[in-house]
């Protein structure tokens, strides 16, 4: 029987797949790479969007302070701020986000990845029905919070990667 939480474990797992699928093999230049205009790099996407679920995950719905991105020293060893996830950051400001340790970064990624997946398995209706409050978007359910933000928003970025992979000449997604 597949119940609320089932899905979500799912749709989160085949989402984890795909993005590592997305990045793994690629080069420090190829996810810096531009494709012009207001485009941004996969570096900054990748940055952009795990930093987002463990920010979401960790601080807002744990309630854990640090996030992995502290309590691990990333925010030092990448030198990308402590606090800062991208959003409303401008194009410029987006160019300025660089991860020249890609087996570093992938390490981080892991981690978050294994750690929202963890969390997953012990929702709850009542857990996934409890409203939480999101800047900028507001009170959400955690539910709704994971939908949108997380498996939405992961989506729509991994997109964006599959695109700028095929702008370099890479494969892009093939399923």
């Amino acid at each position: 029987m597949i119940t609320a939480q089932s899905f979500i474990l799912d749709s989160l797992r085949a989402l984890h797949e795909d993005w590592s699928r997305a990045v793994t093999g690629l080069t420090v230049e190829q996810v810096h790479h531009h494709a012009g205009g207001l485009t941004n790099s996969i570096a900054f996407l990748v940055w952009h969007y795990v930093r987002t679920e463990d920010n979401l995950v960790q601080f807002i719905f744990r309630g854990r302070k640090p996030t992995i991105w502290m309590s691990e020293g990333w925010d030092r060893r990448f030198e990308l701020g402590a606090r800062v996830q991208g959003t409303g950051f401008s194009s410029e400001d987006a160019r300025q986000v660089l991860i020249g340790d890609l087996e570093g970064f992938g390490a981080y990624t892991s981690a978050v990845f294994r750690s929202t997946e963890a969390y997953a398995e012990t929702l709850t209706d009542e857990e996934m029905a409890r409203i939480v409050t999101v800047r900028p978007l507001g009170e959400l359910s955690i539910g709704g919070v994971i939908r949108k933000s997380i498996v939405t928003h992961g989506f729509s970025h991994l997109g964006e990667i599959w695109v700028l992979r095929g702008l370099q000449g890479l494969q892009g997604a093939s399923f």
